[in-house]
C-alpha cells in the first residue's frame, strides 16, 4: 500500500544552510527521509548568516522548501543557550523567529503534520495554541 503524500512543516532553531554547515544535520536528514518518502516539506529556521534573510523560499539538497526567519544573532554557534549566556540582550532576536514562524505557521498552512525540533523555541512558544 503507497503511503499518501503530506504537506509537513519542519520548525527547527538549527537548520545547516549548506554542506560545510556544522548546524542541524540530524534536521535535515530527518527531512531527507521525509522527501524520499514523498512528502512535501517546508522547513522553518532561523537565518543566521548575516542582517537579512533571502526572501522568499529557498530550495534545500532534498527538494524541501527552507523559509530562512529574521532571528537576530541569538542562535548560531555554539547553540543558542550560549550565545544568550553570554549576551541576553540576544533573546530580542528569539522573539523575532518566534514571531515569523508563528506567522508562517497561519498564513502558510494547514499542513498535515507538524515536526519541531527542539523543545524551545519550536514547541513552545511557537506552536504552542495554533490549530
Amino acid at each position: 500500500m503507497k503511503n499518501s503524500t503530506e504537506r509537513i512543516v519542519v520548525v527547527t532553531s538549527s537548520y545547516p544552510a549548506d554542506p560545510d554547515d556544522p548546524s542541524g544535520h540530524f534536521v535535515a536528514s530527518d527531512v531527507a527521509r521525509l522527501r524520499r518518502d514523498g512528502h512535501e516539506v517546508l522547513v522553518l529556521a532561523p537565518w543566521v548568516f548575516g542582517p537579512k534573510p533571502p526572501l522568499g523560499f529557498v530550495t534545500g539538497p532534498s527538494g524541501e522548501r527552507v523559509a530562512w526567519l529574521r532571528a537576530g544573532d541569538a542562535f548560531g554557534w555554539p547553540g543558542a543557550l550560549a550565545r544568550l549566556r553570554e549576551r541576553p540582550s540576544r533573546a530580542l532576536g528569539v522573539l523575532s523567529f518566534v514571531r515569523e514562524a508563528r506567522r508562517a505557521l497561519r498564513t502558510l498552512g494547514p499542513f498535515d503534520r507538524l515536526v519541531a525540533h527542539f523543545v524551545l523555541p519550536s514547541v513552545w512558544p511557537i506552536t504552542d495554541g495554533l490549530e
